[in-house]
């Protein structure tokens, strides 16, 4: 326990002293776990408060660090009161570097409970608030672009353009590597053909002019239940933006609305009849996306597209391919590969329920 701590000091406190002049002294630290993610993360309380400091994955750099702050600051200016950007660290940048991580620091939200996105604890409460939250992100992102044209350097390409490619990639990796046994994916080798058709025609189908009527925003990128902060089913921040990027709103409204509304760990899924979906908050969460857009006063082809349900039903089928595609990502953790491996089967028992063959 004792070296624990001090391993944690030994981290915290160097990151602390690079960010001074907002934080303070440095007063204590904790670690806060979270078992998706590489990202190394400490509760810090100093003599200015609490904060949390995140150890950024190894493959993140400082151009994605410094545009996932300046979108946040801008959001935050044009009406998101949920957003979180990064302070400025001694030397003016949103970031620092020790130990061969990017380090960022924000305002620590005392978010309880805290959720993990694969077991979904929420409620349908907690769903329609995370909808009205995803929709004012969309609102405040609408109403910067309009205002601020320029920033759209800051964001990173349409994740559709390159998505084919990058899943026929994955699925050839995973079809010569040796860890698939281990990994247990029992029906991966009789479900690529079809899966590689499927990726392919809904992406080419969501690129087509005909489902590009929603006028463009910024989207989170990575709408789930571990990306925002909630006290009870009050959601009070959004996090995580580095999947942010331009699109249509009924991307993020889609994939939402499958990370809320599925039991990613459910164990029967190959079960007749069973399913991981949970209807109720996937209805939860798009009847409050769609009732928040009608309340702000969103474009009527903004309304239109997120009103369409065959639209909306091509959007989950992209954000089953979507985490599908993350559970194929190689990992060393065998706890990770087994996570990974029941993620998979049920993104591929909710895609057969979409009635996809």
């Amino acid at each position: 326990m004792l070296e624990n701590s001090l391993t944690q000091i030994r981290t915290a406190l160097p990151v602390v002293q690079r960010f001074s002049k907002r934080l303070g002294k440095f007063l204590s630290s904790e670690v806060i776990n979270q078992k998706t993610s590489q990202a190394e993360l400490f509760k810090v309380e100093t003599e200015k408060g609490s904060w949390l400091l995140k150890g950024h994955n190894a493959g993140a750099s400082e151009k994605e660090i410094r545009a996932e702050h300046t979108i946040a600051t801008a959001l935050l200016e044009n009406g998101l009161k949920l957003a979180v950007p990064f302070l400025p660290s001694d030397d003016g940048q949103p970031y620092t570097k020790f130990a061969d991580r990017y380090w960022t620091v924000s305002r620590y939200l005392d978010d309880d409970p805290r959720y993990d996105w694969t077991r979904p604890t929420w409620s349908s409460e907690t769903c329609a608030s995370a909808a009205a939250g995803l929709a004012q992100l969309h609102f405040a992102g609408y109403r910067l672009l309009k205002r601020a044209s320029n920033i759209r350097s800051e964001f990173s390409p349409n994740q559709i353009n390159t998505f084919t490619s990058k899943f026929d990639e994955a699925v050839k990796q995973l079809e010569h590597s040796s860890g698939l046994a281990a990994a247990g994916l029992k029906e991966f080798t009789e479900s690529t053909t079809w899966l590689r058709e499927e990726v392919s025609t809904t992406v080419q189908q969501l690129q087509d002019a005909d489902y590009e009527r929603a006028p463009h925003t910024v989207l989170h990128g990575d709408y789930h239940a571990a990306n925002t902060l909630f006290q009870g089913d009050r959601l009070i921040g959004i996090i995580d933006l580095h999947y942010v990027h331009l699109g249509s709103p009924v991307y993020d409204l889609g994939y939402a609305t499958v990370m809320f509304g599925t039991d990613w760990l459910r164990n029967d899924h190959d079960s007749q009849g069973a399913s991981p979906a949970l209807p109720e908050f996937q209805a939860a969460f798009v009847m409050a996306y769609r009732k928040t857009v009608r309340e702000i006063g969103a474009d009527p082809a903004w309304l239109a597209a997120v009103n369409d349900s065959a639209l909306l039903h091509k959007y989950m089928k992209l954000a089953c391919f979507l985490i599908m595609h993350w559970a194929m990502e190689p990992t060393s953790s065998e706890e990770e590969l087994k996570t990974r491996n029941r993620v998979y089967l049920n993104a591929l028992g909710l895609l057969r329920q979409m009635d996809v063959p």
